[in-house]
């Protein structure tokens, strides 16, 4: 298994002010596009993607739309990372 790591523009993450400038898949099998959902290394805030690839807010209405078994992986990688602490 290897990890797939694409560039994207330059953005930051809503919450802390990280700079998101690399998109990751764990699992190697995917690149990023409009609409995907990202977690900030940092603090563990979801976001999305917009179209231009820069990383904006996750909604309450976008959250509550997902399904429940996205809802629940995504809450497992924010525990992950807020268990790491600040990088």
């Amino acid at each position: 298994m290897s990890m797939t790591t694409t560039r994207i523009p330059d953005s930051h993450c809503h919450a802390c002010g990280t700079l998101f400038d690399r998109a990751s898949d764990l699992l190697g099998r995917a690149r990023p596009k409009p609409g995907d959902i990202s977690v900030c290394v940092r603090c563990g805030v979801a976001a999305t993607y917009d179209q231009d690839l820069r990383v904006v807010p996750l909604s309450a209405s976008e959250l509550a739309a997902l399904p429940d078994e996205v809802r629940d992986k995504l809450a497992r990688y924010v525990r992950a990372v807020r268990a790491l602490g600040p990088s």
